[in-house]
């Protein structure tokens, strides 16, 4: 507080189930000054040459009139506050008032000193006695008048203060409901104001659309991983999402490794087995041996029928790619054999499959029309590996020259001589997975 002006405490109550709130108000003294002027030299008031004196709780002057003391000026030394409390408050939880006569500057008076209700103020009026006994009554309304105008006016001011500050107040809590249920298209638009309330709403502003972007993300990342979980390993989906892993779109050669994996006499086995046992079969047998193609860190490339076709060297380039198909390929066939009679007792067959292996450069990437792109690959070498599990006999795994070259002797491998492939003029160099 200072000689011209105080802060005056209000208190806000929001809306049913909100919290209450306080709005700090400046409260200008100047403002006193007109009214016990206007009221005290009115002469229709009857109290033409009254004094009035309005102080504060502790006795400072916060207006005065017919006196000339200073605003700011302590009250308490003078022959006007001696009846009064020590500080201008309720006293025993009652509003003090107090009629008295004393010598004024040598002349006879009459004075009343209260505290205003509502605020811890307190107000001093005296007149001589020759004319204050006249009009008693008179002086006493004027002083509730003057005292019920200051309250008045004090809370005009800070109920003004308080709507301009609650309103936008209220409405970034508003704001802040609806971000926190996640409705972005209706979060309101930044408050145009220059001061802090403006300052936070658009901070509020930038923080949904942060919001929004990420869970677009996180949406985003949620689909490719569903997408790519289906035909590579959980680890090689995390590095794809991290962008380590480029699906570039479009087809470039890269050297890979192909592996066909076929059921044989697939086409007698369903005759003889209801669809759904059917689907159940191969539902588990695919299950398998994709684990184990990401076991090998391969990627299923597609299920055609009963056959999977898994491809090592893309999307992720390999020097060891064939090392890691033949490897996969022992793999399967060991699953079967181990698993041979379990086979035949949970579904009545017998499993059998025919595999191809074959290694070489092939274009890989997203292939196909704009609607229907997928990520495969293709070229001579993905085809001989097709054409080597068509002529593998059950339970066998015929590889082709180009795997056999880079996997030299890690692998034992008999050479079944040069073989005529269907739709190649070409012969092949074909090679028996032995292991």
């Amino acid at each position: 507080a200072s000689a011209e002006q105080a802060a005056m405490v209000v208190p806000v109550q929001p809306a049913e189930g909100g919290q209450r709130g306080y709005v700090t108000v400046p409260v200008y003294f100047k403002a006193f000054d007109q009214p016990l002027a206007v009221r005290i030299d009115n002469p229709d008031a009857g109290v033409a040459g009254a004094k009035v004196l309005l102080v504060s709780r502790d006795k400072k002057v916060i207006a005065s009139h017919g006196d000339g003391l200073e605003r700011g000026r302590d009250a308490s030394s003078l022959a006007v506050m001696a009846r009064a409390p020590d500080r201008m408050s309720r006293v025993d939880g009652h509003r003090f008032e107090v009629q008295t006569e004393l010598s004024l500057d040598g002349v006879p008076s009459v004075a009343t000193i209260a505290t205003i209700p509502g605020v811890d103020w307190g107000l001093a009026l005296w007149r001589p006695q020759s004319v204050a006994y006249a009009r008693y009554e008179d002086v006493q309304r004027l002083a509730y008048g003057l005292g019920a105008v200051a309250v008045a006016l004090a809370l005009l001011a800070a109920f003004a203060s308080a709507r301009s500050i609650a309103a936008p107040v209220l409405r970034l809590v508003d704001k802040a409901k609806v971000i926190a249920s996640r409705r972005w298209s209706e979060v309101p638009a930044p408050e145009a104001r220059g001061d802090e309330i403006g300052e936070l709403s658009q901070a509020m502003s930038d923080m949904a659309k942060d919001l929004e972007t990420s869970e677009e993300e996180i949406r985003r990342q949620t689909k490719l991983r569903a997408d790519l979980g289906r035909f590579v390993s959980a680890d090689l989906v995390d590095a794809m999402v991290r962008g380590e892993h480029d699906l570039r779109l479009g087809g470039e050669r890269r050297p890979i490794s192909v592996l066909f994996a076929d059921v044989v006499a697939f086409t007698p086995m369903a005759e003889q087995l209801p669809p759904e046992t059917v689907v159940k079969l191969l539902n588990e047998l695919f299950s398998v041996l994709t684990e184990l193609v990401f076991q090998h860190e391969g990627m299923v490339d597609k299920f055609v029928g009963d056959c999977v076709r898994a491809v090592w060297g893309a999307p992720v380039p390999g020097e060891d790619h064939a090392r890691r198909a033949l490897a996969c390929a022992e793999d399967m066939m060991s699953f079967l054999e181990a698993g041979r009679d379990q086979w035949r007792d949970r579904y009545g067959v017998e499993l059998r499959l025919a595999i191809g292996v074959n290694s070489g450069e092939a274009i890989v990437g997203n292939i196909g029309p704009d609607k229907r792109m997928e990520y495969t690959v293709g070229g001579d070498v993905v085809n001989v590996a097709a054409r080597l599990e068509s002529l593998a006999a059950p339970n066998q795994v015929l590889v082709a020259e180009g795997a056999r070259a880079l996997v030299g002797d890690e692998f034992e491998l008999r050479r079944l001589g040069k073989k005529r492939l269907t739709g190649r003029e070409k012969e092949t160099e074909v090679y028996e997975l032995t292991s």
